[in-house]
């Protein structure tokens, strides 16, 4: 199966959450306020983890405790530190780089707050025993300590590449009191640093857990102490990784990224979208001079994604505002909900809420000064070219439309080229590209069918399993768990919008002015195609005013690349080629004026 996304899914994608804590109905402070069991789901985006807290009073005062992350293998992650007074909660998880605080309610029985982790903050409710999700694993053996000279040979950096998704990485691994303690850092993902959770050692045998990813490493030392051969393990994948200490790889240059000091403002703002109960964040660019100057705003891909839109290490948005403001436009570029400082919002969502998000910005753009309000337009990427037209075509004070790898068809349609695509720009036989473009559309057919949902579920469940080839079994530590998640994508109400929605009716009420771009070797949207397929349905809604360029030798990221494939993304150092950047710019100072 594929995916209609703006970033290649990689197995190191990290966003666990765990914490809360609860008091009870004794003084907040007092030992027996907190110790208990409590517990919750977290939502963030469109995974749910069920999570249970257990805590208990502390010899010295206080209180220790433990997180389980029950849908991950019911990992164990320990809490930091835990304080509660005046009704207040506030927990550290040092293993996550995370926080929570929250409120209890009267009854003690119940506190609400927000966990944070990593800029992303996700709301949480947990309540006193009685809402288990799950019965918690017990506690594992205690570990006796391991011989320092036996862990010493493991002491140290090393690198490596994940064969499956081809993800380097850099693992560090220090010698403390009783083992080793290490960290991991993903060097195509913005050298994220994810905290390893366990080091054991027997012999020549190392293990790492990696509990904030749900991941595991397992492997063994060669004799000559210079490489490590092994698995990794990540939910229901696994993949070859060998480590090396020749090999440490650097974190990747990415020279387009602007540095101070620069010749604009830049502030971070928030506003609100009160038809959803959401505050979003973002940063607002404007250049030097009072201006009113023209305003653009930037609406990122599919994913919960960032203000700088971060894919594979690059951060596309952050390059694209700096130069469209260098030239005379404010730019404002958010936080979708859910991601950095935005809200998270409660349930589910689709394509259509977050055209909502888009309108709140607009009109909080509108009420800056020293903006045009006449002069307001939006850049959609990927689902953002979608989301675009959305809000254009019910505002009429849109001034203008950019639309940059947007698709002009069903989401069913662009994920059955889609597949054809990434499989020939990846180098796979005729042959297999067939196989697995079928495939995708039988699957595809299987979920959008009629009757009984559970019905069609079970028939998408049996098409995965029967198009699963040799080599995919064996990237593969459980394929039911795997076959699991593949359907909870399909059935997701985003994807089930976004496979049915058919863009061309919308275009075709945008009465603004129109750019579409595309990249030439563009193999998640293919932009031949979709570039005439938006002009058409401009134009059938009497709409003249509509450009399209396809931009020779670029990709879904608009970089210069070599096949278009998604595993070229990060290698690239350019994060948006000159050419993509002044076809967008000369055609915005055209049309806003400037």
């Amino acid at each position: 199966m594929s995916y209609f996304l703006t970033r290649p899914m990689v197995i190191i994608g990290w966003i666990l959450c765990l914490i809360g804590i609860a008091a009870a109905a004794p003084a907040a402070g007092a030992p027996d306020a907190l110790a208990g069991e409590w517990a919750g789901t977290l939502q963030a985006g469109p995974q749910r983890l069920r999570l249970v807290f257990q805590l208990q009073a502390a010899d010295a005062g206080g209180w220790t405790g433990v997180v389980i992350s029950v849908d991950q293998g019911n990992a164990r992650i320990p809490i930091g530190s835990i304080t509660c007074g005046d009704g207040q909660v506030a927990m550290e998880i040092p293993m996550a780089g995370s926080t929570f605080t929250g409120t209890l309610d009267a009854d003690g029985r119940t506190i609400r707050g927000t966990w944070s982790q990593s800029g992303y903050s996700f709301p949480l409710e947990l309540r006193r025993g009685t809402a288990t999700p799950a019965a918690a694993a017990a506690p594992p053996p205690p570990v006796p300590p391991a011989d320092p000279e036996e862990l010493r040979p493991f002491a140290g950096e090393w690198g490596g590449i994940i064969d499956l998704v081809s993800l380097r990485l850099r693992v560090r691994l220090e010698m403390a009191e009783g083992g080793l303690t290490g960290r991991m850092f993903s060097v195509d993902q913005g050298n994220a640093e994810i905290p390893i959770g366990a080091v054991t050692v027997a012999g020549k045998q190392i293990v790492l857990d990696v509990p904030v990813v749900q991941g595991r490493y397992d492997g063994v030392l060669a004799p000559d102490g210079r490489r490590i051969e092994g698995t990794w393990r990540q939910g229901a994948l696994q993949a070859a990784l060998n480590l090396t200490r020749d090999t440490v790889p650097a974190a990747p240059r990415r020279p387009q990224e602007p540095e101070p000091p620069l010749p604009y403002s830049a502030e971070d703002v928030t506003f609100r979208n009160e038809a959803a109960g959401l505050t979003l964040a973002g940063t607002l660019t404007r250049p030097s001079g009072e201006g009113p100057h023209p305003a653009v705003i930037l609406i990122t891909g599919s994913g919960t994604q960032d203000r700088d839109e971060t894919v594979a290490g690059h951060r596309p948005f952050l390059v694209l505002a700096d130069y469209l403001t260098r030239r005379g436009f404010a730019v404002l570029r958010c936080d979708d909900r859910g991601a950095g400082k935005s809200d998270m919002p409660s349930g589910d969502f689709t394509t259509r809420d977050l055209a909502g998000d888009t309108q709140a910005a607009f009109d909080f753009l509108k009420g800056q000064s020293g903006i045009d309000g006449r002069r307001i337009g939006l850049a959609g990427h990927s689902e953002g070219g979608v989301i675009a037209p959305m809000v254009a075509a019910d505002n009429p004070e849109v001034a203008f439309v950019v639309l940059m790898a947007g698709t002009g068809a069903p989401g069913a349609r662009v994920l059955e080229r889609q597949v054809e695509l990434l499989a020939r720009a990846e180098g796979k036989s005729e042959a297999e590209v067939r196989r697995l473009a079928q495939a995708e559309k039988d699957v595809l057919a299987a979920v959008l069918g009629d009757g009984d949902p559970a019905v069609r579920r079970q028939r998408a469940a049996e098409l995965i399993r029967n198009s699963l080839s040799d080599d995919q079994k064996k990237q593969l530590s459980d394929p039911e768990q795997f076959i699991g998640q593949q359907l909870d994508a399909l059935f997701n109400p985003w994807m089930q919008f976004f496979l049915t929605f058919d863009p061309r009716p919308t275009l075709a009420r945008v009465k603004c002015p129109v750019l579409a771009v595309g990249g030439e070797k563009d193999a998640q949207v293919p932009a031949a195609e979709h570039l005439s397929l938006i002009e058409r349905a401009v134009r059938d809604g009497g709409n003249t005013r509509v450009t399209t360029r396809l931009l020779p030798g670029l990709n879904h990221m608009f970089q210069t690349c070599r096949t278009g494939a998604v595993s070229e993304y990060a290698a690239i150092e350019e994060t948006l080629s000159p050419l993509f950047l002044q076809t967008v710019g000369d055609w915005l100072a055209e049309t806003a004026g400037r």
